[in-house]
């Protein structure tokens, strides 16, 4: 039975110890990420009222040829320096023995 309580006890202690850390998550990450999103579905001028235009600013994204070949570069770069590095890796790991 007095395990338990210490055991309850050091969890206590556990969620003061992190609870700093997902305060300052939830505050300086999830809300700019949240709230960015939110935004995305507005036109919005600084100076004036938002516009309501749901998907549209996403439609037109996937019909601009500048952003798709973007993506394809990302795409390409992702995968290739993954490989790479996987191939460096495995090579450095074989050569140790």
């Amino acid at each position: 039975m007095m395990r338990m309580a210490a055991a309850r006890k050091n969890w206590g202690t556990g969620i003061l110890m992190v609870l700093p850390y997902f305060l300052l998550f939830a505050c300086f990450s999830l809300y700019p990420i949240l709230n960015g999103f939110r935004l995305s579905f507005f036109s919005w001028s600084l100076m004036g009222v938002s516009k309501f235009i749901g998907l549209s600013n996403y439609s037109e994204l996937l019909e601009d040829e500048e952003f798709l070949t973007n993506v394809g570069h990302t795409f390409f770069f992702v995968v290739v320096s993954g490989a790479a590095a996987d191939g460096v890796g495995t090579a450095g790991f074989a050569a140790r023995e």
